[in-house]
């Protein structure tokens, strides 16, 4: 009798372990379909004037200026919550924004610039 016990216990912890690699199998593809837009700063942004920025998932940025058909495009980087466009001429650092939430803050001297995703 207690061996029966046994190999029902044994049955129970294993069926147990099946079901949470399944679930987490499961989660995991479900978050990598659905949960992960790219580097997180993928996107239109806005500021308050209207400019638009788009982020792709390539790492290329287009602002446009708004009553202007003018548009721009560089590339950026994403360092934490850092993202920095890139001059298009030199490759060197250009603005650096700081990614908190649905914004993108940049400041240079007195100047402070946020931009809300759209």
């Amino acid at each position: 009798m207690a061996s029966r016990k046994k190999g029902k216990g044994v049955k129970l912890v294993a069926l147990i372990i099946v079901a949470l690699m399944v679930v987490a199998f499961l989660t995991t593809g479900i978050y990598a379909l659905l949960g992960t837009s790219g580097n997180g700063v993928t996107g239109t942004w806005k500021l308050a004037d209207g400019s638009k920025l788009v982020l792709d998932e390539n790492g290329r940025a287009t602002i446009t200026i708004p009553g202007s058909n003018q548009t721009a495009s560089t590339t950026y980087k994403v360092d934490g919550d850092k993202v920095t466009l890139l001059d298009p001429s030199t490759g060197k650092d250009l603005v650096t924004f700081t990614h908190k939430g649905n914004t993108l803050t940049a400041t240079e001297g007195n100047s402070t610039e946020v931009w809300t995703r759209q």
